[in-house]
């Protein structure tokens, strides 16, 4: 279900938007051999561990970072900067360059506004579905999912799942399949608990990379679909500001005369 916009502000926006049911993924294909119960549950209980410690973490933060995006030979890059005080309303603004604002977002817990500067016009939804971003294929994570990934708070992308069916893998991962969750799927988990790699059977494969902090955080989210597509999101730059961001910091007004057009279902 993909938005239906005049192609001059398609292409202003930092990718296509498509609104949509949580629960278009599928299960993961089965992978590897059966994992030594020993092994598995420590791995899953130091999973729970992590995203249960980042879930406590409500404070104000700003993440900058890049996203490039598209299929080979046609990909674009932007810059994004987003902010919130630890929990609804985000506010990402998305840059071409240095200075060049393109888009500007805010996701409330009933509500989605994209707004493009240079055109003057926005794309609007309210209501209980997520708008989720699309990188030539739509990809089953909306902008608070997003946040949330790049936060380490897995839980309030996967939901309270069970890990299922533990599979043993060459590189000494363990693979679970996700079961009674937000998100279905495959997850593969370090022997330390950390996910580096969520796929869906026939559709995208996120693999999750790390920094060396103590705690580590996500950094870098990259996306592959097998139709060609793929898409690099990378944390540059974490701040946690001492004070809680104003209202009127997180958001986002439209100037009269702005021509408004909501999502709406179907193709491209």
């Amino acid at each position: 279900m993909n938005i239906r916009l005049s192609a001059p502000f398609r292409l202003i926006l930092a990718a296509l938007l498509v609104l949509s049911l949580q629960a278009c993924a599928t299960r993961g294909t089965e992978i590897g051999t059966s994992a030594p119960s020993d092994a598995s549950n420590a791995a899953w209980q130091a999973y729970q561990g992590y995203a249960s410690a980042r879930a406590s973490d409500h404070d104000p933060y700003r993440l900058s970072g890049s996203l490039r995006y598209g299929s080979q030979g046609d990909t674009r890059r932007v810059e994004t900067l987003l902010w919130s005080n630890g929990y609804l309303p985000i506010r990402l603004d998305v840059m071409a360059g240095i200075g060049a604002l393109v888009a500007r977002i805010q996701e409330t817990q009933d509500s989605f506004t994209a707004y493009a500067p240079n055109e003057n016009k926005a794309i609007v939804h309210k209501g209980p579905q997520r708008v989720q971003l699309n990188f030539g294929r739509p990809v089953p994570f909306s902008l608070r999912d997003f946040s949330s990934l790049m936060r380490g708070r897995f839980h309030e992308v996967f939901g309270a799942a069970e890990g299922l069916n533990p599979r043993a893998l060459p590189n000494g991962d363990i693979a679970f399949t996700l079961s009674g969750g937000i998100l279905p799927g495959m997850l593969e988990l370090r022997p330390d608990g950390l996910p580096v790699r969520w796929s869906a059977e026939k559709g995208w494969v996120m693999d999750i990379t790390y920094d060396d902090g103590n705690p580590p955080l996500p950094y870098k989210f990259k996306l592959t679909h097998p139709d060609g597509y793929s898409a690099i999101l990378l944390v540059k730059d974490r701040q946690k500001p001492n004070a809680a961001f104003r209202d009127d910091q997180l958001a986002l007004e439209l100037p009269a005369g702005t021509i408004i057009e909501p999502i709406k279902k179907g193709g491209n």
